[in-house]
């Protein structure tokens, strides 16, 4: 891609974000009013006869997740972008951990029951960047030692998301490691990182019968194929603010709801 053409890392992070305000709007208030609707005189309405109101709301419902199925590819990529070209990975780290902190109240509360035992987030991508780290020490070494040890790092890191049970958990560190890896062939990072978010979608799937639209997660790649290599006008710390802000305001919109 021509430089000045195409889409600046700030563009793709404006794409990635309208994308999850949108997944977070979907699966945060318009699935909440679409199980009221299913409500019919205090009876749970299923099936083919559930009323239209309740059809239409699915429908909008499941466009909103389809679309937020971009932000996290795009999100890890731009962490890779990041992570080459900053000049302290230190200071990156330490920026990701206090906002992962701060985000993590707007996260849990009050979206689910179940939330408190998930992890935002910008925890998957310190995980990533911290893996990134370990991954360009072992660069210098050679044959077997080398990929030994790179093997070694990025399932440690899979390990700590899968513990800690952080969004998008084990298979989203493994989609950063992907595209660090490949990085600076767009081939083979779309390639690979479509065997990542395929095996992500079998997974989800398996879990949650609804998430067999992780699948267009692929869709990224359509988007990260436009990239220019320019960082672009933007500040950097409007994600990390939008991040927990968005979540909040969409938490207070969907209490005063219930």
């Amino acid at each position: 891609m021509t430089k000045g053409r195409g889409l600046s890392a700030n563009a793709l992070k404006m794409i990635a974000m309208g994308s999850m305000f949108l997944d977070h709007l979907g699966s945060g208030i318009v699935y909440h009013l679409y199980l009221e609707a299913c409500m019919v005189d205090g009876v749970d309405i299923v099936g083919d006869i559930i009323p239209e109101e309740a059809k239409r709301l699915h429908l909008l419902y499941q466009i909103l997740r389809i679309i937020g199925r971009i932000a996290f590819p795009v999100f890890a990529y731009l962490l890779v972008e990041g992570f080459l070209h900053t000049s302290n990975w230190l200071n990156y780290a330490k920026r990701l951990f206090w906002f992962a902190v701060i985000s993590e109240a707007a996260y849990d509360v009050p979206w689910s029951a179940d939330s408190f035992l998930r992890q935002n987030v910008l925890w998957t991508f310190l995980i990533g960047l911290v893996m990134l780290h370990h991954l360009r020490l072992e660069e210098h070494l050679a044959g077997r030692q080398r990929n030994g040890k790179m093997i070694r790092d990025i399932l440690t890191a899979m390990l700590m998301a899968f513990l800690i049970q952080s969004d998008y958990s084990a298979l989203g560190v493994l989609l950063i490691a992907v595209l660090y890896i490949y990085r600076g062939n767009y081939r083979r990072q779309a390639a690979a990182g479509t065997v990542v978010l395929v095996l992500m979608t079998v997974v989800q799937t398996m879990l949650y019968r609804m998430m067999w639209i992780q699948i267009f997660s692929v869709l990224a790649f359509v988007f990260l194929y436009f990239y220019n290599g320019e960082r672009g006008r933007g500040n950097k710390y409007v994600f990390y603010v939008f991040y927990p802000l968005h979540l909040l305001i969409l938490g207070l919109c969907r209490s005063l709801i219930d």
